[in-house]
């Protein structure tokens, strides 16, 4: 089955394509970044694409990582059921402009040469993926009334845990989002919301914990619950943890609740 990348760029766009065996990059092409999703289509036995993700060196969003986060979920809507990913493209652009300097090749190749070096990177498990996804993230009204009757004064969410909970009239709430694709999903969602929203992109706890009055409640996955140092919290502070082996079911979700005791 072939696997095939896009390197997103506004006036033009790089296509790499494998063989059917989906272990060797065979065809490269530049194409205007309205033709994508139409070439994607002319495919045969594609099984897999590959998004370049442009973040800038603080890892932080600019306009052209927004462009592209924003095309990749489009070609996961228009192509589905077949899975989108987005990997990190930072440095790609300056290796395809090295290996052209080196060989005199026509500038024009840089889109072809980037899509190329995305698509064997992620071959070769060389960079971290992100799966794209076409729609917003949803918990039940049962989580929603949980957390509703624990009456939080402020709610923060970090990471994957529980996206969607922040749709409910429950409290303000300070998202702390790791993953780029639902970054973008979550700012569209909460557009009409933002006065008692605030959405950030990263998961930095040196940055958090300094503002924790006591008050809040933190929701978490355990992956992140392990970076937390629980005992330098303020005294108040509940957490809930969605968790696998949560002792607390609630429909399809398992949650582990506590609050700290102490400083």
């Amino acid at each position: 089955m072939r696997k095939a990348s896009v390197d997103f760029g506004s006036k033009r766009s790089g296509i790499a394509v494998t063989d059917p065996s989906g272990t060797i990059v065979t065809n490269v092409k530049t194409v205007p970044p309205t033709k994508i999703i139409e070439e994607l289509k002319k495919i045969e036995s594609l099984s897999e694409i590959v998004v370049g993700l442009p973040l800038n060196l603080k890892n932080e969003f600019t306009k052209s990582t927004y462009r592209a986060v924003d095309k990749a979920i489009e070609i996961s809507r228009k192509m589905a059921p077949i899975p989108v990913y987005m990997v990190d493209e930072r440095f790609t652009s300056s290796m395809a402009n090295y290996e052209i300097l080196s060989s005199n090749s026509r500038k024009s190749m840089v889109d072809e040469l980037s899509a190329s070096i995305i698509l064997q990177d992620y071959m070769q498990g060389r960079i971290k993926i992100h799966r794209v996804f076409h729609v917003s993230p949803h918990v039940s009204e049962d989580i929603a009334r949980f957390f509703s009757a624990l009456s939080p004064k402020k709610i923060i969410m970090i990471g994957s845990a529980l996206r969607g909970l922040e749709m409910y009239d429950i409290s303000t709430f300070d998202i702390y989002e790791d993953d780029p694709v639902y970054f973008r999903l979550r700012e569209v969602n909460i557009f009409r919301k933002k006065s008692r929203i605030s959405l950030h992109f990263g998961v930095v706890w040196d940055i958090i914990q300094p503002y924790l009055s006591g008050e809040e409640l933190i929701v978490c996955g355990s992956s992140h619950l392990e970076e937390l140092s629980v005992e330098e919290l303020p005294k108040g502070i509940k957490i809930v943890v969605e968790s696998e082996e949560g002792y607390l079911k609630i429909g399809a979700r398992s949650l582990n609740f506590f609050e700290v005791k102490s400083p």
